[in-house]
């Protein structure tokens, strides 16, 4: 276990550089023409939105099951406990959302630029009518630059209230920490990478599209390593009582 501990430990330190590099750089959001690159960079954060999420968490958990050469049986529970874990997460996610409160980097340029209330639209008590009519306003203000494609605007308004922390990083670094604490000691380096690789794909395209903090992407890799050893010395715990259980 303390192999795997390791190994979770090392791959954190790595995704951590993501966000520190911003810090360090000074890099601040603001919108840029990405021209046809911004589909590929929807593509990417879409891997880790509902309802394309379910597809990614079905086809990891049935690739994690694979490399580690599980049967039928041993697949469904590993698939049960990953995402039990993945939920947990996502759980305290919405908790701390809530409770911080922290508005999106585009809401800040948003309300500089162009004097647009956000806060307002921003309670949690709101409904959805109120959802359409900020949706509205910002198609009304935001018409007139080139920047900013419908597509863009669309995409802030269906995503949840608040950045602070951020779930889609919460979820690709939780994956990625627990296939390197799964799959590492497996020599499945290639796998490793993959989702390392992903996981700073999606982290950047939710800085390009304005929706996040640095400081959100440092909190939820935090978080996630958190529970991905949660969930290492739990399941060590797990396998430990039914390997007691198969020699009694």
């Amino acid at each position: 276990m303390i192999k795997t501990l390791k190994y979770i430990t090392i791959t954190t330190l790595m995704l951590l550089l993501v966000p520190i590099a911003v810090v360090l750089s000074g890099w601040r959001w603001q919108p840029i023409n990405m021209g046809s690159n911004i589909k590929l960079v929807f593509w990417i954060t879409e891997s880790a939105t509902y309802p394309w999420i379910i597809l990614t968490n079905i086809f990891l958990c049935s690739y994690f099951s694979f490399c580690l050469r599980f049967r039928l049986k041993s697949m469904l529970l590993l698939s049960v406990f990953l995402t039990s874990v993945l939920c947990f997460g996502q759980s305290v996610k919405s908790l701390l959302k809530n409770q911080v409160q922290s508005l999106r980097p585009y809401d800040v340029w948003i309300s500089d630029n162009y004097s647009m209330q956000i806060r307002p639209y921003r309670d949690p008590q709101y409904s959805e009518c109120q959802e359409e009519l900020l949706q509205e306003k910002l198609y009304k203000g935001l018409s007139n630059n080139i920047n900013i494609p419908p597509c863009l605007i669309h995409h802030w308004v269906s995503a949840s209230k608040f950045s602070f922390p951020s779930g889609h990083t919460l979820f690709v670094t939780t994956w990625a920490l627990l296939g390197a604490g799964l799959l590492w000691s497996r020599h499945c380096y290639c796998s490793v990478f993959i989702l390392i690789s992903w996981a700073v794909a999606v982290m950047a395209s939710r800085l390009l599209l304005g929706m996040h903090w640095p400081r959100d992407l440092l909190a939820a890799i935090i978080l996630s390593w958190l529970i991905a050893t949660l969930a290492t010395v739990l399941l060590h715990y797990i396998r430990g009582v039914s390997l007691n259980n198969i020699k009694k």
